[in-house]
């Protein structure tokens, strides 16, 4: 297979898998999103609103992708899994937050979730940094945005106790 035919199916393969991951979320946030228990959370004023957060998932997603391609470039298919474990773990819990917070109203699980999901950014950031730094870069406004998240999270729950 030519190089640049390898190069562009796991690109493809790399946008799918975050692709399906950002539409499942958005389903288990379907749950919640255009609920009255939605609407009766009490939200701290420096929440962003819906339609920033889709938009900022949306930046997200689209970067996990690209930095996933970047370490398989360099890496393809080995033994070291670490990078693409970590990834795997941060992504389903990605996933995972919308059915704890909208499916389920879960505000303490969430958070805990949160906190979970903001270290294994971190720790997906770490391993990429190691096989190519500009695929941790990517991360960054993610890795940034996780800590944000885990003060809302926190905001939220401890306002909704």
């Amino acid at each position: 297979m030519p190089q640049w035919l390898r190069a562009f199916l796991g690109l493809v393969f790399c946008v799918a898998l975050c692709a399906g991951a950002a539409c499942a979320a958005r389903y288990l946030a379907s749950f919640g999103l255009e609920s009255a228990w939605f609407e009766e959370v009490h939200k701290p004023t420096w929440m962003p609103t819906v339609e920033f957060c889709v938009q900022l998932w949306f930046f997200f997603f689209a970067t996990m992708a690209l930095a996933l391609w970047w370490v398989w470039l360099v890496k393809g298919f080995t033994h070291e899994v670490m990078p693409y474990t970590s990834f795997g773990v941060q992504l389903l819990l990605n996933t995972g937050w919308p059915a704890l917070f909208f499916a389920f109203h879960d505000l303490r699980a969430s958070f805990l979730e949160s906190l979970m999901l903001g270290l294994a950014v971190l720790v997906t950031a770490i391993f990429f940094y190691r096989v190519r730094p500009w695929a941790a870069a990517l991360l960054a406004p993610y890795a940034a945005w996780s800590g944000f998240f885990v003060a809302l999270n926190y905001s939220l729950w401890n306002s909704n106790a």
